[in-house]
């Protein structure tokens, strides 16, 4: 139930158009939001709505997810696989990771020369069952040749295999605070076998996953252990 209110001159017709763009409206908004505090693409997105099609929506079809109309219930749709993923402030390390933003926000204005890092890095996100997008799918986002991308990342002092490397090592981690096993988290990020992937774990960090996984649970035990302290 609506709990704006609409002019008195419109008809009956002319307000329930109104009301159907704005729920649909809303929906869409519902959609965006998830994936931006997911920081993933969320795959297989369907919206249902119980009424027909008006003739406004062939205007933004082409930009918008799949609609299906006349359902039984207004709902949003999408893969079971995505509920795999850990949601970006589902742990108690929200704080670290809402600063880190704050910090590449800051870094971003403060240095112009970081604005093709922050371009790639919002186009790094992750698809369930596709992974991360590569440098082509990048550049094309872009509107950019290949050629260019690492020309001007070059110029930033990366490249585009360490941005990648970032972002995968950033997505381990949340999966690791997640409580995904080791073997789950290899096969999610895309990796042919488990030992490929603690290759990579060990080159970011130094460790092995199965060391680094221990660690933080005794850091994490030991943080809830602690005393708290008392004010001065």
């Amino acid at each position: 139930t609506p709990l704006y209110q609409l002019p008195d001159h419109l008809n009956e017709a002319k307000k329930n158009m109104i009301n159907k763009f704005f729920i649909e409206s809303a929906l869409i908004d519902i959609i965006t939001n998830l994936q931006m505090i997911t920081n993933f693409n969320l795959t297989g997105i369907n919206i249902h709505v119980t009424w027909d099609k008006e003739e406004y929506h062939n205007l933004y079809e082409k930009r918008l997810p799949a609609f299906h109309f006349n359902r039984d219930h207004n709902q949003i749709i999408f893969d079971l696989k995505c509920l795999d993923l850990p949601l970006t402030f589902s742990s108690d390390t929200a704080y670290q990771l809402a600063m880190e933003l704050v910090n590449k926000e800051y870094l971003f204005y403060r240095d112009q020369d970081n604005k093709i890092i922050l371009k790639v890095n919002q186009q790094l996100k992750f698809t369930p069952g596709l992974g991360f997008p590569s440098l082509v799918d990048v550049a094309n986002k872009l509107k950019i040749s290949e050629r260019t991308l690492k020309r001007e990342l070059a110029l930033a002092n990366t490249t585009f295999s360490a941005l990648l490397q970032s972002k995968k090592f950033e997505l381990a981690k949340k999966l690791i605070d997640s409580n995904r096993n080791i073997q789950e988290i290899s096969d999610l990020l895309g990796y042919s076998h488990i030992s490929a992937f603690s290759r990579a774990f060990f080159g970011w960090t130094g460790k092995k996953p199965s060391d680094y996984i221990r660690e933080q649970r005794v850091s994490i035990k030991n943080y809830y252990l602690e005393p708290p302290q008392k004010p001065y």
